[in-house]
């Protein structure tokens, strides 16, 4: 009996569905030809280039009650399928069906959803868009830059699509404009109140300066600066901190670039703290130029490690016991 030719090469043998070059919907969720789904270069579908909805489905499923497209539900089925969405295109499937059954007005072709559906997958299916995901299309506004239609069909096609041309690129878009929003709006904030400070050198908001402040008081509680040398250095990577710890608010929110900004803080921050020995890693406790001794003295004073001496009251045997000492060192 001959092999199959999975069993020839030695590799895993295909589903039995795919075998047969079957698929199943997930929408109907019926098992049908492959040819029955519409191809895509998207490299989600790269299993067998078939997109998981079937043809049938893809029409059905953005169709209203009353047999128009719904075209929320149209754009939602493009984007998670990853097809273009071109209105251009769209105008030329309903053009197509307008031309085919002439004695329908403007009013009734549009009724015709499915129709116009059918249409216009097959031409996102030719040459020049069977490649094309629905990124492709939004960067273009979702109207093909490049095309040989009259300036009256290019018109036409803005006054019956403008609004949805739009709306989309306006939701598309919300997410990018939301966090650039937040960002112009911290700047701003920021801005409004800045002040000048002798100490730092420059023009902050009062919570900049008081972050600086209490960093820098961190700083000075930690490693005891006495040097002008390491009060500069404090005082620089106290603004290192700060820039950090803005970039870093900025990057979890997703906003363009503070992932560099927060990079570049970073670096600085760290260069910083291993000149000036602030690090761990690299302080010795005469790296401030005092004794060891008088060192360890500070840091133990100024941490609070050794509880202060609170004498106890003394009962009567322990006056006794100081007494009797007392008469024995005398003889």
């Amino acid at each position: 009996m001959p092999r199959k030719k999975s069993q020839l090469s030695g590799n895993k043998p295909l589903p039995a569905n795919q075998q047969k070059g079957k698929k199943v919907c997930t929408c109907c969720h019926d098992e049908k030809n492959l040819t029955d789904f519409y191809y895509s270069s998207s490299p989600m579908y790269s299993l067998d280039e078939r997109i998981p909805v079937c043809k049938e489905c893809c029409k059905t499923s953005v169709l209203a009650d009353d047999g128009r497209i719904h075209f929320d539900k149209f754009k939602d089925l493009l984007r998670n399928i990853d097809k273009p969405l071109y209105f251009d295109l769209l105008f030329s499937s309903e053009e197509s069906v307008k031309k085919e059954n002439s004695y329908l007005s403007d009013e009734e072709v549009s009724l015709h959803g499915y129709e116009i559906l059918q249409k216009y997958f097959t031409l996102v299916a030719m040459r020049q868009d069977k490649s094309k995901s629905y990124s492709d299309a939004e960067k273009e506004g979702f109207i093909h830059q490049n095309s040989n239609r009259t300036k009256k069909e290019k018109d036409e096609i803005l006054n019956r699509y403008s609004h949805l041309i739009n709306q989309y690129s306006k939701v598309s878009n919300s997410t990018n404009q939301s966090k650039t929003e937040i960002s112009q709006q911290r700047i701003q904030s920021d801005a409004d109140e800045l002040i000048y400070d002798d100490k730092w050198m420059g023009k902050y908001s009062q919570k900049d300066i008081d972050y600086l402040n209490n960093y820098y008081a961190g700083l000075e509680r930690d490693y005891k600066i006495i040097t002008e040398n390491h009060r500069d250095y404090a005082r620089k990577i106290a603004k290192a901190s700060l820039q950090m710890d803005k970039a870093f608010d900025e990057m979890i929110n997703g906003i363009e670039g503070a992932d560099a900004r927060y990079k570049n803080a970073r670096e600085a921050f760290d260069t910083l703290s291993k000149s000036a020995k602030f690090s761990e890693s690299t302080r010795s406790v005469n790296d401030v130029g005092i004794s060891s001794f008088s060192k360890v003295a500070a840091m133990v004073e100024a941490h609070n490690w050794i509880p202060e001496h609170k004498p106890l009251k003394k009962d009567t045997i322990d006056e006794m016991i100081d007494y009797l000492s007392t008469i024995t060192k005398s003889l």
